[in-house]
């Protein structure tokens, strides 16, 4: 099965234990499908997927063994995501090599922090 697909929308929220501060669970939503033409959306709303699960951070990236990373381990998925800290606003997605995933003009694998 499957489906036409222009871009992908994610939301992650990183949870964190209010007083050690540690990394606790996470949720991720994704939205894909084929744009709506003028807008920011989706025709018929996209199909949207959820995960849930718990995170942590590690380091090293092949790049630079000191980086960041947020390592995100969904309940339902015996697969994980990885993520590097680029700054304290924006992460970038990994492969499981730990390499940065490769973006081009129509696809970025950079998150950026929204405010809420």
């Amino acid at each position: 099965f499957e489906q036409e697909c222009d871009f992908v929308k994610w939301k992650i929220t990183l949870q964190k234990d209010p007083i050690t501060k540690t990394p606790t669970t996470f949720s991720l939503t994704a939205v894909y499908g084929v744009s709506q033409p003028n807008t920011t959306g989706f025709i018929n709303g996209g199909t949207q997927v959820e995960a849930t699960g718990k995170w942590l951070i590690t380091k090293g990236t092949q790049a630079n063994p000191n980086a960041v990373v947020y390592q995100l381990n969904p309940d339902q998925s015996e697969l994980s995501l990885s993520f590097v800290k680029m700054d304290d606003n924006i992460i970038h997605l990994l492969y499981s090599d730990k390499s940065l995933m490769i973006g081009n003009a129509g696809y970025s694998y950079t998150f950026n922090k929204a405010k809420n």
